[in-house]
């Protein structure tokens, strides 16, 4: 692609990872409505501010010891993402890059963002059990080969 690792931040789409905190928070019954959305809310503003791993470690707290296979499938979600720093939301938004997409019936593979020093901006859509990863490319440009 003729693009440095340096011009390339990865990050899971931050309205998708919202979308998984709410599966979680579904899948716990005994919990009211106010208490899910507290739930997603805590999780929110902990993303917002770099603590990826309060979240798992939240996540790991309400999957319990014998957690569903819909809560291990949820959990291993922001294991997989988190652990490789694609839900850095703070780092992205501190170099005031987007951390997801606004209307994701814009979304196509590749579109012009209106942010100064990113070039492109690449979405791959949450279809066939991959995750939404959003990639900023800033400064060079992509190349196809």
């Amino acid at each position: 692609m003729g693009v440095k690792p340096d011009q390339v931040n990865e990050l899971v789409d931050f309205y998708y990872a919202l979308e998984h905190l709410g599966k979680i928070a579904a899948l716990q019954r005994h919990w009211t409505a106010a208490e899910r959305q507290a739930w997603i809310g805590r999780q929110r503003r902990r993303l917002l501010k770099g603590g990826a791993e309060e979240v798992r470690a939240a996540i790991d707290a309400v999957c319990g010891s014998r957690p569903s296979k819909a809560l291990k499938r949820e959990r291993e979600y922001f294991k997989r993402n988190g652990g490789r720093g694609r839900m850095d939301y703070a780092r992205i938004a501190a170099l005031k890059l987007p951390i997801g997409s606004c209307d994701r019936e814009c979304d196509s593979p590749c579109r012009e963002p209106a942010v100064e020093g990113a070039e492109h901006l690449l979405a791959q859509d949450d279809c066939g059990g991959r995750s939404a990863v959003t990639f900023v490319l800033q400064g060079g440009t992509l190349e196809s080969s």
